[in-house]
């Protein structure tokens, strides 16, 4: 697979005429965590384009038309996709933690790249380390999901979309508690550390955090 590389589309400039139809769900398909599908890498900003396909900031070609809609050089169709830029935000709150790492209601910065794999539930917009990723993009988490498994032999799992109002394929998709523990967060008020050393650190001063109070991160389209 030959690496995208960047580049800016010339003010003006026309552009290569597709046959592709409107995607309208294209923002909320983004809302997943996804590695780059040139350089196989996570980043927090990535290009998704509507053939499910993502590219970093760094591989993506983009162009834009007069509208103001972008779309991508897929290096995988070999055609122009439209597309959208996903930039995940700083802070988040997680969920469906194992209870020796779960440090409470707070807003956590995630450090280095291990962080970037938590995915928000397209439902209550939770970041949790164990969601069902659906064919059509979207995920929910394992509080939010409606799932059921085929009777069919060899039929794998389906879930209730409920953004396209539709029964899809799904995976689990889950980080083990081995990476979890790996993980290195800032707390709201600057204290680094892993899971386990912040809900420690909370529990020794939760009177003076604000962990009652919160609003949801996530990303947006």
């Amino acid at each position: 697979m030959s690496q995208l590389q960047a580049s800016k589309h010339p003010p003006g400039a026309a552009m290569p005429a597709s046959t592709e139809k409107s995607h309208p769900k294209v923002g909320s398909v983004g809302r997943r965590l996804t590695p780059c599908d040139a350089c196989n890498m996570f980043c927090p900003r990535v290009y998704i384009a509507a053939c499910g396909h993502a590219y970093c900031v760094g591989c993506a070609v983009v162009q834009q038309e007069e509208h103001g809609q972008l779309r991508v050089m897929c290096n995988e169709c070999k055609r122009r996709v439209i597309a959208d830029l996903i930039e995940m935000k700083d802070q988040l709150v997680v969920r469906d933690l194992p209870f020796a790492l779960c440090p409470g209601r707070v807003h956590l910065k995630p450090l280095g790249g291990l962080g970037r794999r938590l995915t928000p539930c397209d439902a209550c917009n939770m970041f949790s380390p164990r969601v069902y990723l659906c064919a059509c993009g979207h995920a929910f988490c394992t509080g939010c999901a409606i799932v059921h498994k085929e009777e069919e032999e060899g039929a794998g799992l389906k879930a209730f979309c409920l953004e396209c109002k539709k029964k899809v394929t799904t995976d689990l998709i889950e980080i083990k508690p081995s990476l979890l523990r790996q993980m290195r967060f800032v707390c709201s008020c600057g204290r680094e550390g892993t899971l386990e050393q912040i809900k420690e650190h909370l529990w020794e001063s939760a009177e003076s955090h604000n962990v009652t109070d919160f609003t949801v991160y996530a990303m947006r389209c």
